[in-house]
């Protein structure tokens, strides 16, 4: 009886010692918390680790979807926030660094609490979907919210428009190829342009390049480029 009970013991304590043994192993898989992009090792196996404190082993990153942080301007944003306040309609875009359009559409996730002092911008979080993982941590984009819709816009290069006396003039070469100095208002960017209301019409041609040279009166032998194609000549 004393015997059997010997042997009982040994066992339960021999499977005490697997459940220890597996328990063990398990602290030693390493399983990533969420499915994403994991950069190089910190340590290969062998190393011994720990000293007392935490050793990194790797660093993941979810990139789809991915965030993005930008800043907007504060009268930016009280015309987003009048215009759509719970953001549901909002719809991002963004340009990546070589100026082409990243394919898919963005939307605002978080708005920061308070406008930074510094800068009179809000931080906001964007998020966009990534399922090629075109866009990495850290890469520099550039932001694009619509905010308003302008039809048959006139549209002038940005290059063309010249600051003078707190107002905005622009030099426009006539059909006997003279040059005149207008004023314009302008109103928003849009890509490498300005939209023009008023001071211009539609087929009237403007100078973007020369522009120092240039002096209302004189007459310019002009080389037509269209403002789309944003290149030099007038």
């Amino acid at each position: 009886m004393a015997g059997e009970l010997v042997a009982k013991a040994d066992v339960e304590a021999a499977e005490a010692s697997i459940i220890q043994a597996q328990l063990d192993l398990s602290y030693c898989t390493v399983r990533a918390p969420f499915a994403g992009l994991i950069g190089k090792n910190n340590v290969s196996e062998g190393n011994l680790v720990g000293h007392g404190q935490a050793t990194v082993l790797a660093t993941m990153s979810a990139i789809d979807p991915i965030k993005v942080i930008f800043g907007i301007p504060e009268a930016g944003f009280l015309y987003l926030k009048r215009r759509d306040p719970a953001q549901a309609s909002t719809e991002l875009q963004m340009v990546l660094s070589d100026n082409s359009i990243y394919p898919h559409k963005g939307r605002v996730k978080f708005i920061e609490r308070a406008v930074d002092l510094k800068t009179g911008t809000l931080e906001v979080q964007g998020e966009f979907p990534n399922p090629d993982g075109l866009l990495r941590p850290n890469q520099f984009g550039r932001v694009r919210v619509v905010v308003a819709t302008a039809a048959d816009a006139l549209l002038i290069p940005q290059k063309a428009v010249m600051e003078q006396q707190s107002s905005k003039v622009v030099l426009v070469v006539g059909s006997d190829d003279r040059v005149t100095q207008r004023s314009v208002t302008v109103g928003p960017a849009f890509e490498q342009c300005f939209i023009v209301t008023e001071g211009l019409k539609p087929g009237e041609r403007v100078i973007t390049e020369g522009q120092q040279k240039a002096r209302p009166g004189m007459r310019v032998a002009p080389t037509e480029t269209p403002a789309a194609q944003d290149s030099s000549g007038s």
